[in-house]
Formats: C-alpha cells, sequence, structure tokens
C-alpha cells in the first residue's frame, strides 16, 4: 500500500515518526512536497508575489500528480498553537486542497485525528461519508468456518431462503485486527470503521478497514465478530446470531435497568450456538 502524507509545514517534525511506524507495517510512505527543505516557500515568497503564485501553483500540480499514484493519503491534524491560540486537529488550506483531489481521485483519505470543528468540518466529513458503525460487538473471537457457521446457520452457506441466513463480510481494522461483520451485503472499499461503545462512554474514533477475500480470511483464525445495521435495515427480524432473545432494532433500549449494556457481553453458551468447523471443511464453504 502507498500512503502519502500531508499535513501544515509546522508537522513536519512529527512527521518521522509515523513514516516509522506506518513503514513497521509494510506500508510505502511518500512525504509532503518540501518536506526536505520547509524554507523554501518563504524563500519564494523574499523573490516577490509573482515568483510565490507561481510555486504555489506548481506545488499543487505536484501533488494532485503525486496523489494520482498513491493508494491513500494520511492527513497528520494535530494541534497548532499560533498568537497565542490553540487550534486542535488543525487542517490548513493546502492539506484541504490536497484532501479535496484525493477524494477526486478516489483515494482513501485517512485522519490522524477527528476531524477539527469549525467551517469546513461538513466539507471534510463529506470526504468519507461512508462510516460503519457497529451495532453490537459478540465476545470471543472466532475461526472463519465458526463465523460462517454464526452467520448462515447449520450450512455455513448463504441461501438467503432462510430466515436466519445474514451476510458476512471479512476485513482488517485500524491496527491489523481481523473482524467479520455480520448484516453487511458487500465490501465498501471507501469507508470507515466504528467500534461499538457503551452508553456511558465517549463515541469512539474511526478507523480504517480493509475488506478481504474469502481466501483471504480462511488463514485467519481470531475474527472477533460485529453486527451491522444500515439505514434500510431489515425491520425486526430476528437472526441466528440473536443472542438473549434481543432484537436486532434501532429503538430498541440495550442498557438494562442495572446498567448492563447488552451490546458487550459475552456470548452465552457458545457452544450451543455455534458448532465450529474442525473436519476438513470443503474449499467451497
Amino acid at each position: 500500500m502507498k500512503i502519502l502524507i500531508i499535513c501544515s509545514k509546522k508537522f513536519y517534525s512529527k512527521i518521522e515518526e509515523v513514516k516509522n511506524t506506518l513503514e513497521k507495517k509494510n506500508i510505502e510512505v511518500f512525504l509532503p512536497n518540501c518536506y526536505d527543505d520547509p524554507t523554501t516557500e518563504q524563500r519564494m515568497w523574499d523573490l516577490g508575489k509573482e515568483e510565490h503564485q507561481k510555486f504555489k501553483a506548481k506545488m499543487y500540480k505536484q501533488s494532485e500528480d503525486t496523489i494520482s499514484k498513491m493508494d491513500a493519503v494520511l492527513v497528520l491534524n494535530l494541534d497548532k498553537e499560533k498568537d497565542g491560540s490553540l487550534y486542535k486537529n488543525y487542517i490548513g488550506g493546502a492539506t484541504f486542497l490536497e484532501m479535496y483531489d484525493a477524494f477526486r481521485l478516489n483515494k482513501k483519505i485517512y485522519l490522524y485525528n477527528d476531524i477539527p470543528k469549525g467551517m469546513l468540518y461538513d466539507e471534510i466529513e463529506g470526504f468519507n461519508s461512508d462510516v460503519l458503525e457497529m451495532d453490537i460487538r459478540l465476545g470471543g473471537t472466532y475461526g472463519f468456518y465458526e463465523a460462517r457457521k454464526f452467520a448462515y446457520g447449520s450450512t455455513g452457506e448463504f441461501t438467503g431462503s432462510s430466515g436466519e441466513d445474514v451476510p458476512i463480510q471479512f476485513a482488517i481494522v485500524g491496527n491489523n485486527q481481523p473482524v467479520g461483520i455480520l448484516g453487511l451485503w458487500k465490501h465498501y472499499d471507501n469507508s470507515m470503521f466504528r467500534e461499538v461503545w457503551g452508553s456511558n462512554e465517549e463515541e469512539p474514533e474511526t478507523q480504517p478497514i480493509c475488506f478481504i477475500s474469502d481466501e483471504e480470511a480462511k488463514k485467519i483464525n481470531q475474527f472477533k465478530l460485529y453486527y451491522f445495521k444500515p439505514t434500510h435495515s431489515f425491520g425486526k427480524k430476528q437472526y441466528a446470531v440473536e443472542k438473549q432473545d434481543r432484537m436486532f432494532d434501532r429503538g430498541f433500549d440495550f442498557v438494562m435497568s442495572d446498567g448492563t449494556d447488552y451490546r458487550l457481553q459475552e456470548v452465552q453458551n457458545k457452544q450451543e450456538k455455534v458448532k465450529e468447523l474442525t473436519k476438513q471443511p470443503n474449499d467451497n464453504q
């Protein structure tokens, strides 16, 4: 994967640490314009307004060309202090334009921190409009075939003919966490993932998600399972993944009178509900 880091020149000193972290994950990292000489723009200013305008135009075109060759951009939006004021998760004008280029070119856009509050909030949010917000997290971890059985009932194959059948997609989230998402019909390649959170917790930040094929998923044995209910939901239908007679409905109060948040509970009697396939499963399962 190729990622271009984009940010204010103010944050160039922080890039090396982020770059090293990404490279440890076998990600090829590319650096922003003038990273090796952050004083370039000031020298152009010193030559006069016309030279500075030519320089800016050249940088815009160079950025667009670089982004076109990337898989994604990572926006390093850190806190910036200026004239006694603190700008949280700062994204400057040039960085915003680079994000727009990435959006136009259908590249993934990752933010190091949350979107900054301000006049461009809605525009930036629109660059990553698909956030897959998980409704339920099942306790424990599951192998590929076990997860398939959990989704598709006794056959391990999706037919759509059973009221207990729900689709499942496999992916890698954030820092190499394998997940299986029940209720998701297809891969959403330009999306982000948001973890389930309890009623008394702060909303978690979005994380990057990379979908994988079934062939890739078969090699992984430690999937966390989630249930996702899209806005075009299936109503109050009960599924094979239903636990403790709960309805998968947004109107259901998951928080019990004793304060227990049922979304965060372990699956009870797991082996009674799910039989792990251990006997040489067929390749087409």
